[in-house]
């Protein structure tokens, strides 16, 4: 027995050392020296390679500082199968470099593919300037799945992106282009009373799966509980990737998140460059109602990042209705 208990304290012995280094590993991975390694791979790598790089970076946040310029070569072509997912870590590592990047892309003008959308629909809310540009894609004839939920991602909730769910949502028969049109009415459900004559009337769609889903919207939309009684209350408490996720809902919500205003001003002295320039966001789809909060936005013109200062201004112009 006790050679018996040796052999197993020495097998777990062997085990906790082991579990010991695969931990230290995997946070040295998080670190620099897997920022620079993913970088390698960024540009040495295979088309794969590429992927699996941009997608694991877009966990760092600022501690893939290293691999920005990597990432901004790939991006050089934004064409290239891996530039959304080099968009989406961009943004998460650096926002200040994605608005920059984006801002500069869309000056240029670029064919709308739907890879091109897709690398401005994940810069998101910081690609909002690029907005006139992408929706220019709304006309065409064939059915890009990646257009409306990157228009939605970078902020656009205007009558014509809505118009162009509602005729998706028309087509005859039950296909990808309805479906993408309930999925992003999913994603809207915060517009309220703006979406709910549509979802009315597709309640009562042929399709067992479009009706279906037109009453669970309808259902969130009828039940959506005010802010200080909702889960979003007090957000600039939690982690920051539920903080931007609470932004997101209350930009949707319009004028009808005044009420948030106090929390959402919280966030113009964040720490972070993204939540700071996403609080300046939400405020200007508030509109009007946010004037209390024009004495911060003012003071945010003096932010050092220009994505912020960009942000405040033109909320501030939204909030007093000036051009």
């Amino acid at each position: 027995m006790t050679a018996r208990r040796k052999v197993v304290w020495v097998n777990l012995t062997i085990l906790g050392i082991l579990l010991a280094c695969a931990i230290v590993l995997y946070g040295t991975m998080q670190g620099s020296l897997g920022a620079r390694f993913y970088a390698r791979n960024l540009r040495e790598g295979s088309a794969a390679d590429r992927l699996r790089a941009a997608t694991a970076l877009q966990n760092f946040g600022s501690r893939g500082a290293r691999a920005v310029p990597a990432l901004l070569e790939v991006l050089k072509n934004p064409d290239n199968a891996a530039a959304p997912a080099c968009a989406r870590a961009l943004r998460e590592i650096d926002p200040q470099a994605a608005y920059e990047y984006a801002s500069d892309l869309a000056a240029k003008k670029p064919a709308l593919s739907a890879t091109v959308i897709g690398v401005f629909g994940n810069v998101g809310p910081a690609a909002w300037r690029a907005i006139p540009l992408v929706r220019t894609a709304l006309g065409r004839s064939e059915h890009i799945r990646e257009l409306l939920p990157a228009l939605i991602d970078m902020g656009d909730y205007s009558d014509e992106v809505l118009a162009a769910i509602v005729a998706d949502s028309q087509d005859p028969v039950y296909s990808a282009k309805k479906w993408d049109a309930m999925l992003a009415f999913d994603r809207l459900s915060d517009l309220g009373d703006r979406i709910r004559p549509e979802l009315e009337r597709l309640s009562f769609d042929s399709t067992p799966a479009v009706a279906g889903e037109a009453k669970i919207i309808l259902g969130k939309i009828q039940n959506r509980p005010k802010y200080s009684m909702s889960g979003l209350a007090r957000f600039p408490a939690q982690a920051q990737s539920y903080q931007e996720y609470a932004l997101d809902r209350l930009s949707k919500q319009g004028p009808r998140a005044a009420d948030a205003i106090p929390d959402i001003v919280v966030e113009l002295h964040s720490s972070s460059v993204l939540m700071r320039f996403m609080a300046a966001w939400t405020l200007m789809h508030i509109g009007s109602p946010a004037r209390s909060a024009l004495p911060q936005l003012r003071a945010s013109l003096a932010d050092p990042n220009s994505l912020v200062r960009d942000g405040a201004t033109d909320a501030i112009r939204a909030i007093e209705g000036t051009p």
